[in-house]
């Protein structure tokens, strides 16, 4: 039998592993590493297969106490026991915690990925499926509209020919908004999205509070869904204190490094 062969019975033997984990505080079912772990060992050892390295790179390691995230990145080689040809699995994954745990809950994380994703293990657990976020996101749409309509009518009436010529620097910001949100929405982890407010802050900066307030709940929406911080205004508020101590860390780092520098976010 050929590794591929074999490989596909692994996956058909683990085609589906049940929620076995709670979380108590946030109150949710996931697939625990220990779960995965004890259905893939067995069907490789069935199959004739065993894992011949493991290699683990840290991509990155921000924060510091409680607050320290760090993301790493696993690579599972498996060999053929018959022929010696050989399989490489690949999970990235992120941790926060103290101290040394961080790294082994990224570790754990991207170990369970790699099979997951590798063996394409059904867990139930499908990122896009965020009813929580969507209801949030989709809510004020109507709200935004009226309190955008009143806003103006209430404005007063804009000067004509005696303007004065528009700021080069804002020209095209409503472009520049509506693209950032795009961005908001397409990052993919909480490093991310630190790194993208830290390189929009020109932009950022040129808005008025209320969009500004908007766009900053948006990504911290974002972060909190990404990160797995949980649903609602908890998960929002962890994904808020995340995203001010990794900007202002940023700041500083460039301060140090150009004599100088800011990172814009909303007051309050």
């Amino acid at each position: 039998m050929t590794l591929a062969a074999k490989l596909a019975q692994v996956s058909a033997a683990c085609r589906f592993i049940e929620k076995d984990g709670v979380n108590a505080f946030h109150k949710y079912k996931f697939t625990s590493a220990a779960g995965v772990n004890g259905h893939v060992n067995p069907a490789l050892v069935a199959a004739g297969l065993a894992i011949v390295d493991v290699d683990v790179v840290i991509l990155s390691d921000v924060g510091v106490g409680k607050d320290r995230v760090v993301t790493v990145k696993v690579v599972i080689v498996i060999a053929d026991t018959e022929s010696d040809a050989r399989a490489t699995f690949r999970g990235i994954g992120s941790g926060q915690d103290a101290g040394d745990k961080a790294v082994m809950k990224a570790e754990t994380a991207a170990a369970k990925y790699a099979w997951l994703l590798g063996l394409c293990i059904a867990m139930g657990d499908d990122p896009e499926a965020d009813e929580a976020t969507d209801r949030h996101n989709a809510k004020p749409a109507g709200k935004q509209a009226t309190a955008q309509a009143s806003a103006q009518r209430s404005a007063p009436p804009r000067r004509t020919d005696d303007a004065a010529p528009q700021d080069p620097a804002r020209a095209g910001l409503a472009e520049r908004h509506d693209a950032l949100i795009q961005k908001v929405d397409a990052v993919a982890s909480q490093i991310d999205a630190a790194k993208l407010w830290h390189a929009e802050r020109a932009t950022v900066g040129q808005l008025r509070d209320e969009p500004r307030k908007e766009l900053w709940t948006r990504l911290c929406v974002r972060i909190a869904k990404v990160g797995k911080m949980g649903d609602g205004d908890a998960g929002r508020k962890a994904a808020d204190a995340w995203l001010r101590k990794a900007l202002a860390e940023e700041a500083a780092r460039a301060a140090q490094g150009n004599g100088g520098a800011s990172t814009t976010a909303p007051a309050g």
